[in-house]
This record gives structure tokens, C-alpha cells and sequence, in this order.
């Protein structure tokens, strides 16, 4: 009997599909008990990836007075990845994706030996915990780009050059050999030392070389579908079990953010070499809907985006400061494009001590598992999971309260299109920020205070729909046994409100 040959890729989504099946109950290590059917999983996203995405993003506790991406890696970094990894099991998710787990803008030049022995511990903990609950963890690597400062700085020669010729000291030009050496060994060190099972590769995030030899060449597609080929390859020799996806944050950026014919070929050819290619929908794919379905057709890998909209939590506020949730939002886009042949998600976490986080997470991984489910159903599901109902009236209470939350805010965004085009000159958000995401302290509520997003007239009727929600809310309180997530999703909805209060004296809208 001649035995049918397997391509790595069909491995790779038939072990990822069988390492999601596990739904079960670990009460020594604190995972929720979950009761849904394994099948899921087989009609299922292949890779339903938790995206950290900077690994303090899910921290319990906030770094208040801490810049933007934080590279802190101390026990509560542990503590809340450790947490997010019980819900992200419970719920469905198969890999974990984060960043800044060794190094955040720089690598020290002695690589390997410069990065703490506790640091080390506590990632190998972390990879651990992940495995335990049945995670693949992806390393999130900076392809000459992210991580690079101090090595630039002592050798200014492998600066990537801006258009005009100035150097970029945040990336490396594909130029000098000496830039890719590099990138070698920081994945020798990554891959040899920890137990990752892949690599998530990004190279445009911090800018690229736009020398003649790189960009300058043949533009940005090309060039980045050149560096991310001959890094993939390089990982392929070394450890040919790894996961590899590339990003293509920025690769778009001269051209209307949109892939042309000539970038697709580009990234066609680069799909032979890698397992994923991750459009994650910033302001919108870089592949338009109308033309997804034909493009998935002609990858060799899993073609994945984030899902619809969602918000990036704030790292300097309070866990409990905030109460977005985005759902309904997130299973409308899951299920439009699983039918047009997606079968990879990067769905954004945050801190799961947030009850709007938890929620939008958990619904997340089960629309992923099975994008066919009703979204009221599977968040009907996460209620009676997370929050434990004493009768199905509260159940339907608090469904009601999420349902009402998201279309309370997200209904007076008006008409997005028009709105962002006139402030930013860019698309609806995807991924928006409730505050600025540099700072030395926790910022301005933008989410509720910038035009783009609520005008006056959106404030107040936010505010008379969160005021109603409450009412709701105080109503049922004592109708679960939720282990304290009822008074977080209060305190939540009192932070939001007392925001929005403050932010409507100030401009001195008065009530209608």
C-alpha cells in the first residue's frame, strides 16, 4: 500500500487542529472548566493564535508611569500571561503570540549571555504554563526591524537609509552581511535555548532600507518578501519544525494601503517558504474583501488577519478603567471571512482582570473554534461559564448588558469612513487606541474624547445608554456566582462613566 505524502503544512494544521481538542478541566492549575464539543476545532481557524501582543499587554497590574512598550519581565508578567493562558484555554486557542519576552528596542551585543538568568526562567515558565494547557508559543521577532538600537550603535554601518539617504538607527539594511549575522544569532540563541514551536516575523514595523540595493530595488513588497524568504530559510535548515508567519505591517504604505498585482506575485512566491501570512486589518486588509477569496486560493500557506475591530489596551491605565466590548463586531468579521477561506486569526488579548478583555476573548477563541455559531449564543455561553447565573433570567440579563455596551459606544461612531478620511487621512480603525500609546503617565481617555471616534451629541447619548446598563447591571448583582467578576464589570462601567462625565464638563456639552 503506497502511503500518501504529507506536506509540512498539512502536519502542522493537523497537530495544531488535534492540540486545540483539549477542553478540559485542570482545577490544580485554576483553568475554567469548559464543556464544549471538540469538534470545533475540525471546521474550525487551524490557528487560533492569542496575540499578546507586547507581553506586558496582559499584565493585571498597570505600569503606570512606564513608556510604551514596557520591558518588564518580573513574576507579575508571569502572573498575568499565566491567567490569560487559562482563559485563552478554556475558550478555544491553540498558539500564543507575544513580544518583548527577551528583548524589547535592544538586544544587548553580547546576545545570548547579556539577557538575565531571571528573565530566562521566567519566559521558560511561561512556554511551560503554555504547554501545560495544550499552547503553542510563538517567539514575535523583529526581521531588521525592532530590537536592533544598540547594535546599530555600535556598528552605525548596518543603518537602514531613509528615500533621502539620512540613516534609520531603529532598523538594519539588508546590505551589509553583517545585519543578517545578526539576525542569525538572535535565533540561535531564541530557538537553541527555549522551547518555542514558532517564529513570528516582522520587519517594517520600525521602518526598512529604502537603499538601492533594498527597498530602492524593486519597493517595499518585494524587498520585505526578500528578507522575511532568506530568514524563513535560514530557520527551515535549523529547526525545520517551526512555525514560521510573517506580518506585513507598513508594506503597503505607497500604495493605499492595498497589495497590487505586482506585490501579490511577490508574496505568492514567499508563501512556498513560510506557514502563514498575517494581513491583520490595521485600517482594513491590505488584500480587499472582494478580492480575498481569489487571493487565499493562489498561497501555499494559511492566509490570517485579527479579526474585525479591536481596541489595544492601555498599558498605563487601570485594568478595571475601561469597558469595551467588540464581540459582535469581531464574530460578524470571523465569519464573513472563514467562509472566504481564512483559517488563521491573531485576536488581540489584554489584561483578563477586565471584564470587557475577558469577555471579548473568550467569545473570540469560540467563534474561531467554530465560526458557524450565533454570536449571542456562544456569548450566552461565556456568561454561564465566567460569571456562573443562579437562573437563566440573570443569564439573559447580563447577555443583554454586553450586547447593548458595544452598540451603546461603537453606534455613535457615526459614519467612520467619512470621519477617520477627514481627521487621520486613513480607513475605519481596526485596531484603535483608548489613550496615547507613548507616555510617561497614564493618558487622555481618546477613545471618548477625540472627534474621530464621539462627537458631542455621541458622548451624551453613550452616556445615557451606560447609565441605563448600570441600572441594569446594580439590578442583578447578586444573581451569580461569579468570583468577584460582577463588582470588576461594575467598577468598569463607574470608571467609564465618571470619564465621560469629566470629559463633558470640560467641553461643556449639556444634556439634551
Amino acid at each position: 500500500m503506497k502511503l500518501k505524502k504529507i506536506s509540512r503544512r498539512d502536519f502542522l494544521t493537523t497537530a495544531t487542529a488535534g492540540s486545540g481538542l483539549a477542553f478540559v478541566q485542570r482545577k490544580e492549575q485554576g483553568v475554567i472548566a469548559n464543556s464544549f464539543s471538540p469538534i470545533f476545532a475540525k471546521q474550525g481557524f487551524d490557528y487560533r493564535i492569542a496575540y499578546g501582543c507586547w507581553v506586558n499587554d496582559m499584565r493585571l497590574e498597570p505600569l503606570a508611569l512606564e513608556e510604551w512598550p514596557a520591558p518588564h519581565m518580573d513574576e507579575k508578567t508571569v502572573q498575568g500571561v499565566v491567567k490569560a493562558l487559562d482563559v485563552q484555554s478554556s475558550f478555544g486557542y491553540n498558539w500564543l503570540d507575544a513580544w518583548g519576552l527577551l528583548a524589547t528596542t535592544s538586544w544587548p551585543l553580547n546576545i545570548g549571555a547579556g539577557v538575565e538568568l531571571d528573565r530566562r526562567r521566567r519566559v521558560k515558565e511561561i512556554i511551560n504554563a503554555a504547554h501545560q494547557r495544550n499552547i503553542k508559543v510563538i517567539y514575535g521577532m523583529g526581521t531588521y526591524s525592532w530590537g536592533y538600537e544598540k547594535i546599530i550603535e555600535n556598528d552605525p554601518a548596518l543603518a537602514a537609509r531613509s528615500r533621502e539617504g539620512s540613516p534609520n538607527t531603529k532598523a538594519l539594511c539588508d546590505a551589509n552581511s553583517r545585519s543578517f549575522e545578526w539576525v542569525k544569532k538572535i535565533l540561535d540563541f531564541v530557538l537553541t535555548e527555549f522551547d518555542f514551536d514558532g517564529v513570528h516575523l516582522e520587519s517594517f514595523d520600525q521602518g526598512g532600507c529604502f537603499c538601492p540595493y533594498c527597498a530602492g530595488k524593486a519597493g517595499i513588497v518585494e524587498y520585505h518578501c526578500r528578507i522575511n524568504e532568506k530568514t524563513a530559510r535560514y530557520i527551515r535548515r535549523q529547526w525545520p519544525d517551526k512555525l514560521i508567519n510573517v506580518i506585513p505591517i507598513g508594506w503597503a504604505m505607497d500604495s493605499n494601503e492595498r497589495f497590487t498585482e505586482s506585490d501579490k506575485k511577490h508574496i505568492i512566491e514567499l508563501s512556498h517558504h513560510i506557514d502563514g501570512f498575517y494581513d491583520q486589518g490595521w485600517h482594513g486588509t491590505y488584500i480587499p474583501e472582494s478580492e480575498r477569496a481569489a487571493f487565499i486560493r493562489q498561497l501555499h500557506c494559511t492566509y490570517g488577519t485579527s479579526g474585525g475591530r479591536w481596541v489595544y489596551p492601555a498599558q498605563r491605565w487601570d485594568r478595571q478603567s475601561f469597558f469595551i466590548p467588540h464581540m459582535q463586531q469581531q464574530a460578524t468579521a470571523i465569519s464573513r471571512q472563514y467562509a472566504q477561506g481564512v483559517r488563521g486569526i491573531m485576536h488581540y488579548q489584554g489584561p483578563v482582570n477586565n471584564p470587557g478583555t475577558e469577555v471579548n476573548i473568550a467569545c473570540g477563541g469560540l467563534m474561531a473554534a467554530d465560526p458557524s455559531r450565533d454570536i449571542k449564543a456562544v456569548l450566552s455561553n461565556v456568561i454561564e461559564q465566567l460569571y456562573r447565573p443562579k437562573s437563566p433570567e440573570a443569564a439573559q440579563k447580563l447577555v443583554r448588558i454586553y450586547m447593548e455596551a458595544e452598540q451603546a459606544y461603537f453606534d455613535q461612531w457615526g459614519d467612520a469612513t467619512e470621519k477617520f478620511k477627514k481627521y487621520w487621512k486613513t480607513r475605519p480603525a481596526g485596531e484603535f487606541y483608548m489613550d496615547n500609546l507613548f507616555g510617561d503617565s497614564p493618558g487622555p481617555a481618546g477613545y471618548l474624547s477625540n472627534p474621530v471616534y464621539l462627537d458631542g451629541r455621541g458622548r451624551l447619548l453613550y452616556k445615557k445608554a451606560l447609565v441605563s446598563q448600570l441600572r441594569q447591571l446594580e439590578a442583578i448583582e447578586g444573581r451569580f456566582n461569579d468570583g468577584g467578576r460582577i463588582s470588576s464589570l461594575k467598577r468598569s462601567m463607574l470608571f467609564t462613566l465618571t470619564l465621560l462625565n469629566t470629559i463633558l464638563h470640560v467641553k461643556g456639552e449639556q444634556a439634551e
